[in-house]
């Protein structure tokens, strides 16, 4: 949860109500504030100063992505990619070679945690067995593959949701995908923003317990700029899978937060590092990992940007 806000402070006293509305809606800037059902969860898109129509070609951008990203769409691209899996390279548009090559880079960074391989079998599961073709824009799958980038599918959509908005000249937009935050505005006025960390085991609690939806804060974490993403099993116990085993993280009692300069890092290295564990975070690369869990809080990687002042130094 990011709180945020605005004070207007105004010296008249004897202008009649109505009169003093309209002049402060005159003269304030535009202010959109729009969401969308898009990816099977909701994005919420802020931008103040901006007009109607330039957050709905964000939401486009994302709508688009969606199209030839989803596994849940067989007419989509990449669900047409994986149905010539063991058929030999396939052309593929300029939108998912990039993607393709995003997710082949996190995978090699992360030693192969990070791995949109996951769900294919055995035997055809593992990155590095996919070829790419550079030159033809093309790729291979080996028989049976099945690529699924929902691990870096939010992210990569935010930061092309934001490209979308700096282009019209959004300046400052704040942008939740489902509980992924993405945050930018000028280096000049950059603003504070605080994000609260969802206690995980709270988050696990069943209906039927009669327990309170209003869960505790476990941390906070603050954002000038950048993405936020957290991995758990809070919401979907099991969705994680570990790829070097294919078996799922359902037993893991923790969540792990990475707050990253883009959101394709924050959404990629959030699950990477669920996996394979915080500590396998590489050294000096700008990217910080909170690990929750049962009256634990600990910092890994680049966190001075981001540790709130009132945060423990160590943890």
């Amino acid at each position: 949860m990011i709180f945020f806000g605005r004070v207007l402070k105004l010296g008249f006293i004897n202008i009649p109500i109505a009169l003093l509305a309209a002049l402060v809606l005159l003269a304030a800037p535009p202010h959109a504030e729009r969401s969308r059902l898009l990816m099977g969860t909701l994005l919420i898109i802020e931008a103040p100063g901006a007009d109607r129509a330039s957050v709905d070609r964000a939401f486009e951008t994302v709508a688009e992505i969606e199209s030839w990203m989803s596994n849940y769409k067989p007419e989509s691209e990449l669900s047409l990619l994986n149905a010539r899996a063991g058929l030999g390279p396939v052309p593929v548009s300029q939108a998912l070679w990039d993607a393709l090559i995003a997710a082949r880079r996190a995978w090699k960074d992360s030693a192969g945690a990070f791995d949109p391989t996951f769900s294919s079998p055995g035997e055809a599961r593992g990155f590095g067995k996919v070829a790419f073709f550079p030159r033809k824009r093309s790729v291979a799958l080996p028989e049976g593959a099945r690529l699924d980038l929902g691990g870096i599918g939010k992210g990569w959509a935010l930061d092309r949701a934001a490209e979308r908005l700096r282009r019209d000249g959004v300046e400052a937009a704040r942008l939740d995908f489902g509980g992924q935050i993405l945050v930018f505005s000028p280096p000049s006025g950059r603003i504070i923003r605080l994000v609260e960390i969802v206690d995980p085991a709270c988050r696990r609690m069943p209906v039927s317990t009669g327990r309170s939806f209003q869960c505790a804060s476990a941390a906070s974490l603050r954002l000038q700029g950048g993405s936020v993403a957290t991995s758990s099993n809070a919401e979907r116990p099991g969705h994680i899978v570990d790829p070097l085993s294919g078996n799922s993280m359902a037993d893991s009692r923790r969540s792990l937060t990475v707050a990253a300069p883009t959101a394709t890092e924050a959404d990629a290295w959030s699950t990477a590092l669920f996996i394979a564990g915080p500590e396998k975070l590489p050294a000096h690369r700008g990217i910080c990992a909170l690990e929750t869990g049962r009256d634990v809080v600990r910092w890994h990687g680049d966190c001075d940007e981001y540790r709130h002042p009132g945060e423990p130094k160590k943890l």
